[in-house]
């Protein structure tokens, strides 16, 4: 490849989950590919990793074609990408290692999530994992705790790159000013990790003037009637991704009562930002690095009281609540796939003009 080519010259192979279906990992993925494409900052080809897993023998001839498919487009392509979730890191990415020494291309390994790989796979996966990291040009991780954990294992470049969202999703970034805090909401995975069971506890402590409302799918982990006699608590059901900041400017403050063990930075914390929305969560794994004091308060995971508490501190004190709502806008700012994405494209750049020299 000659050197002279310019940032939109370049073309990024993007591998990974696209939706639907509508997950974390496969939203971030598509926000970054619609960045890319809207603001022309570079070409793209992409491939769909999703339909494959747990399809038995549909599944195994979809990931031989596959397999002809990443090498086809790679040899296409100036620099690939791999996008993946640590479940699929192993095989993924000594995959895409493969190809990127038969195309003699640079290779960016993208984990989404909080998790470490060591806890999460077997020591077969765990070794594959670290080889494949250790040779990859370049390893992108979701938050600084695991960047630094990663690091000190002698694997090569490593950088920490935050989960995101697009700014023109929002619905207002100048959120009108409010004075009073009544109305929490909870959006995600309605299961005993995300403490759904603490957060119907809390609700029990609180004056009738509060109102929570959840939405997300419901886990099989949970009963049914889990908020039958909590009159606080509505739940609402599944949205869409496109109704996600409409619903949050619809309330007052975010919760997030998670214990859940690959928690790295939620989107709905972020999510909130944007909305305008101060965050309870709770002080587990990487929140504290992206919820402070100047746009939330952290309780104790597991602690019904604590988060009651919270709420009632947030419902009550006013100047509080105005302070914290008026910081969320810069916090969105620097978690803007505007910011990210162009950053990611300049990555790309750095190794493709690298590896012409």
């Amino acid at each position: 490849m000659e050197s002279h080519k310019t940032f939109d010259e370049i073309t990024i192979f993007l591998i990974g989950p696209f939706p639907p279906p509508y997950g974390g990992t496969s939203l971030l993925l598509r926000y970054l590919y619609e960045f890319i494409q809207e603001q022309n900052k570079a070409r793209t080809h992409t491939l769909n990793t999703l339909h494959v897993r747990g399809q038995g023998i549909k599944g195994l001839i979809r990931f031989a074609k596959m397999v002809l498919e990443i090498y086809k487009i790679s040899r296409k392509s100036d620099v690939i990408t791999l996008h993946c979730s640590t479940t699929a890191i192993h095989i993924m990415g000594s995959l895409t290692y493969m190809v990127s020494l038969l195309t003699k291309k640079p290779l960016i390994v993208r984990k989404f999530a909080g998790d470490d790989y060591r806890d999460t796979l077997g020591a077969i996966g765990s070794y594959v994992t670290s080889f494949v990291l250790r040779h990859a040009d370049l390893c992108l991780f979701e938050t600084k705790s695991l960047v630094t954990m990663v690091s000190k294992r002698n694997i090569g470049s490593v950088k920490w790159y935050p989960n995101n969202r697009p700014l023109f999703t929002s619905v207002d970034l100048e959120r009108s000013s409010k004075n009073i805090c009544t109305r929490f909401i909870f959006i995600g995975r309605v299961c005993e990790s995300k403490g759904m069971r603490i957060l119907a506890e809390a609700s029990r402590k609180l004056s009738e003037h509060i109102k929570i409302n959840v939405y997300g799918p419901w886990s099989d982990d949970l009963e049914s009637d889990l908020f039958d006699d909590c009159p606080l608590i509505e739940y609402h059901g599944q949205i869409g991704p496109d109704q996600i900041f409409q619903v949050l400017q619809q309330n007052d403050a975010s919760i997030l009562p998670t214990f859940y063990k690959g928690e790295g930075y939620p989107g709905t914390i972020i999510e909130s930002y944007f909305a305008g929305l101060p965050v309870i969560a709770t002080h587990w794994k990487a929140i504290p690095e992206i919820v402070d004091e100047s746009v939330g308060i952290l309780v104790e995971p597991g602690n019904a009281n604590d988060l009651a508490e919270a709420m009632i501190r947030l419902s009550q004190d006013h100047e509080l609540y105005k302070s914290l709502c008026a910081n969320t806008r810069n916090k969105a700012q620097f978690f803007s796939t505007e910011k990210w994405g162009d950053y990611f494209v300049k990555l790309c750049y750095g190794l493709v003009h690298k590896r012409s020299r």
